[in-house]
């Protein structure tokens, strides 16, 4: 073999172990960053408690006490945190067997949060209170958040309470805010932007463009990849319901 094949020949095994080790690396990494931002959700653990504390003639005070743990090993920012409550009216409706089933199929199909009894039905659901939960601008790990709120509702038009407690945060926020708009029958839409904050913008800057927010959407891969990559956001929102049929110990039987 002439000296020339040689170093051909020892420059293509040099290529391939380069290729190998970089292969190596690469998934090595890849493993490192999904297993850092991997369900970040899972490590944030919220708990719900409702209580109805009081009354005064038709109306009803009730407690809800707020839990918020990080059993992550990352210190995680909060955008936004706030609670909606939906009240509703549980009214008797008989439907056949048959009439039943398609209700329950098309809950199935949907796939969204509900429930549904034979010969009952939800109605008069209405928006009856919302507002924000958590204040601190972050949770460490091992962190426990507790808050605690009280809302009123009138009990001769509504007997079932959903309360929903949604959650916004992520790793790096350096860049990111969110805000909440359009409000609605069905609370506040949460909206997250690319930018700073108007309040620290510096506004003697000449150059106006340098101060716009970008509007970012998970409907668009780019941003969908930036905010979970680059910025490990995660957002949840859970629930727990009351009943506020007559209870003895409240009512006096």
């Amino acid at each position: 073999m002439s000296r020339s094949s040689k170093i051909v020949d020892g420059s293509l095994k040099w290529m391939q172990l380069l290729g190998i080790l970089m292969a190596g690396m690469w998934a090595v990494y890849t493993f490192y960053f999904q297993l850092e931002l991997k369900d970040l959700s899972a490590n944030l653990t919220p708990k719900i408690e409702l209580q109805k504390v009081g009354k005064d003639g038709n109306s009803l005070a009730i407690l809800a006490k707020l839990k918020l743990e990080n059993r992550g090993q990352k210190e995680l920012f909060l955008l936004k945190s706030y609670y909606i409550v939906f009240g509703s009216k549980t009214v008797v409706k008989r439907k056949s067997s048959n009439e039943f089933l398609k209700l329950l199929e098309k809950i199935f199909k949907n796939g969204r949060e509900s429930n549904l009894s034979q010969g009952f039905e939800s109605a008069n659901f209405s928006l009856i209170s919302s507002g924000l939960t958590f204040s601190d601008n972050s949770i460490r790990p091992n962190e426990t958040l507790n808050r605690d709120l009280m809302f009123y509702v009138n009990k001769d038009k509504f007997d079932l309470i959903d309360f929903q407690l949604r959650i916004y945060a992520a790793q790096n926020t350096d860049d990111i805010y969110m805000t909440l708009e359009e409000l609605g029958k069905f609370g506040p839409k949460p909206v997250i932007y690319r930018g700073q904050k108007p309040e620290f913008r510096d506004k003697t800057k000449k150059n106006k463009n340098s101060n716009k927010s970008q509007k970012l959407s998970f409907k668009n891969k780019e941003d969908e990849k930036f905010l979970k990559k680059e910025k490990g956001f995660i957002g949840f929102n859970t629930s727990s319901q009351l009943s506020l049929w007559k209870n003895k110990t409240l009512d006096g039987g």
